[in-house]
């Protein structure tokens, strides 16, 4: 404790002052803008939907078409499959949009097409054969893949 005393008597205490209170509070707003941004649940759902059209379940959509998907917006529908809550979400590429249901946990484990299909959903699956994307309802295209 005695070296504790002739520390602080010859340093002083530690201030932030002006300056370190405003790096603090940018740093602490720059952290918040990160998170409300980059981490959005928004972006973390159209990266889990574009992920699943990539994956065998969604058709295997290549890497070039997956980033043109935008996923504008996902809303609880109610109903859960396999204790999962199924969101309906608003797909675009190119133009073109569909609205498709997918479960979604945690941003990370997304299930979509004719297993999660619901009144006002499309069940839109990548089709490599015809290099399309094809409603597995209708048998039709509700967009083609292009340039």
């Amino acid at each position: 404790m005695r070296r504790l005393r002739e520390w602080h008597a010859r340093h002083g205490s530690i201030t932030l002052g002006k300056g370190g209170v405003l790096i603090l509070v940018g740093l602490a707003v720059a952290a918040g803008l990160y998170v409300l941004i980059v981490r959005s649940p928004a972006n973390d759902d159209q990266n889990a939907i574009r992920a699943w059209f990539a994956s065998p379940s969604g058709g295997g959509a290549p890497s070039a078409v997956v980033r043109k998907l935008d996923v504008s917006g996902c809303s609880y529908t109610r109903y859960q499959r396999g204790g999962t809550p199924v969101f309906a979400c608003a797909v675009s590429f190119e133009g073109a949009s569909f609205t498709g249901c997918f479960t979604i946990d945690d941003a990370e484990h997304v299930g979509g097409g004719w297993p999660v299909s619901l009144a006002g959903c499309s069940s839109v699956r990548w089709d490599a054969a015809h290099s399309a994307f094809v409603d597995e309802a209708t048998g039709e295209p509700p967009f083609q893949a292009g340039g």
